[in-house]
């Protein structure tokens, strides 16, 4: 069975997009693979509920984990359903994400062509959309993910916390909150006058603290489709004088995708010196 496109719709069911109208009445059949299948998962048969070329299926009911999509029609004939379709639009998934959820669904194509969805665990994160850096300081964009709206009247505030420097307070700025969309600056040169010489390279995660949440909640891109930025996405670094040294701080992504600062003193090649920056970060960064 062909289908010309595949989503997750906001209350998690399956859309699918008939690349020609089929039977009137057929099953959705869900096969554990991976871990999933390992961990002794049965399969599950879900109806879909035809009309014309669209077909939705409820996944409420299937485990966190991998799940290869069959096609059962009313002979019990089942069949692989295969797409073209990348599965992902960045509006639809910032719409999906923009609900209170514990849970989170995704329809994902294979190398090959056929349809698998995804089920895993989530918890509320501060999504990233941008990061720019002018002069000494650093504006992220971004919206909160997977947890409920805000009040408006909430007082959030961007959260910078040295990492491995548990006697010193975080540092807090104020964010422009607008129904779930921030904004956060952050001031560089407090960052580089605060360098401890004494390590080799300073880092600082980002929170953002919102009224109404228990907790404040991890900087990070993981609803924009794209998997291990570490390495692969980097940004301007801003060099600041501060008393006789010069201070290299820039953003970066850990290897969990969440945002964070990376402070050097500039002594002259400078590269790779954030390849141990979040060695020690796996408690600190949020999978989302």
């Amino acid at each position: 069975m062909r289908v010309a496109t595949s989503r997750v719709l906001a209350d998690d069911v399956l859309e699918l997009v008939l690349s020609e109208p089929g039977p009137t009445s057929a099953n959705l059949v869900c096969k554990p693979v991976g871990k999933l299948k390992e961990s002794g998962v049965a399969q599950k048969v879900v109806p879909l509920r035809i009309n014309g070329d669209r077909a939705l299926a409820d996944l409420g009911g299937l485990a966190n984990g991998t799940w290869a999509l069959r096609w059962e029609g009313p002979d019990s004939t089942q069949r692989p359903i295969l797409t073209t379709d990348p599965c992902y639009d960045a509006a639809e998934a910032e719409d999906y994400a923009s609900r209170a959820r514990t849970r989170a669904f995704s329809a994902v194509r294979t190398s090959t062509g056929r349809l698998r969805v995804k089920a895993r665990a989530v918890r509320p994160h501060a999504e990233v959309r941008g990061v720019r850096t002018t002069g000494e300081r650093i504006t992220v964009t971004g919206f909160l993910a997977y947890a409920p709206e805000p009040t408006a009247d909430a007082a959030a505030q961007l959260v910078v916390r040295g990492r491995h420097r548990e006697s010193e307070e975080d540092r807090l700025h104020p964010v422009e909150l607008t129904g779930r969309s921030f904004v956060g600056r952050i001031p560089l040169r407090p960052l580089a006058e605060a360098h401890d010489a004494a390590r080799e390279h300073n880092e600082w995660d980002l929170w953002l603290r919102v009224p109404g949440l228990d907790t404040d909640v991890r900087l990070g891109s993981h609803v924009d489709d794209i998997v291990g930025k570490k390495g692969r996405l980097s940004f301007l670094e801003t060099r600041i004088g501060a008393g006789t040294a010069t201070i290299g701080l820039r953003p970066y992504y850990t290897v969990k995708d969440g945002l964070s600062l990376l402070g050097v003193a500039v002594t002259g090649d400078v590269d790779g010196a954030d390849e141990d920056a979040d060695d020690a970060d796996s408690a600190l960064c949020e999978a989302a």
